[in-house]
């Protein structure tokens, strides 16, 4: 199986954003069951912008170092940029992803907001959903 992680997840992990122990825990299941991760090209880019902003570009760029060698990272040339301006989706970003996960026939989007993928009929889950579909239980670490 191979997932595609969308930026959002992918930040809420590096940032260590309050209140999404399940993206945490969404990679590391993907990780237990050998699923292949995925990133968009696009993802490393705007990853990188928002991290250096908030803890500097030495700590931003150890965040892509991490990140790419947990995922494949997934082109974005000039097709996908076009058929995700087909789309038409109200977020570009979402639209390149689904339009990644389309060309690049992934099995899964895992997002915080699935509407614009299940709307387009390309498989999505929450992170919390994605681990509860692997039959694990999500916890809040901050209540530990």
């Amino acid at each position: 199986m191979r997932v595609l992680v969308d930026t959002d997840v992918w930040l809420d992990v590096a940032l260590g954003r309050d209140g999404h122990d399940a993206s945490l825990a969404a990679l590391y299941g993907c990780i237990d069951d050998g699923i292949i991760m995925t990133a968009a090209a696009t993802t490393l880019r705007d990853a990188f912008t928002i991290a250096s902003a908030a803890d500097g570009c030495t700590i931003a760029y150890e965040m892509l170092e991490r990140l790419m060698a947990l995922a494949e990272i997934l082109s974005v040339d000039s097709i996908v940029c076009r058929s995700g301006l087909q789309l038409r989706l109200s977020s570009y970003g979402d639209s390149i992803i689904a339009a990644c996960a389309r060309t690049e026939n992934i099995d899964l989007v895992i997002t915080r907001n699935t509407e614009p993928f299940l709307s387009l009929g390309i498989p999505a889950s929450t992170p919390d959903e994605f681990i509860e579909e692997l039959g694990f239980t999500a916890i809040d670490l901050g209540a530990l």
